[in-house]
């Protein structure tokens, strides 16, 4: 019973992770693309970065899924 709980937090913390940073990603990309095109280049340039960084992270959390949560 407590291995299943265990189990079932640690895939629900590691897929919560997933989703934020993607999330995050999609929406720092999309806004640092708005502020790059509306010729506010050094603020978009900034949220395009982390938006990278975010989308990197991740793609390092969904091919290590298995490996960081049993399920």
């Amino acid at each position: 019973m407590m291995d299943r709980f265990l189990s079932r937090t640690l895939n629900f913390a590691v897929m919560g992770l997933i989703v934020a940073s993607a999330l995050g990603a999609l929406l720092l990309g999309y806004h640092g693309l708005y502020r790059f095109v509306t010729s506010r280049a050094e603020d978009g340039v900034g949220a395009v970065v982390v938006g990278i960084g975010l989308a990197v992270l991740c793609f390092v959390l969904c091919r290590h899924r298995h490996e960081l949560a049993d399920s």
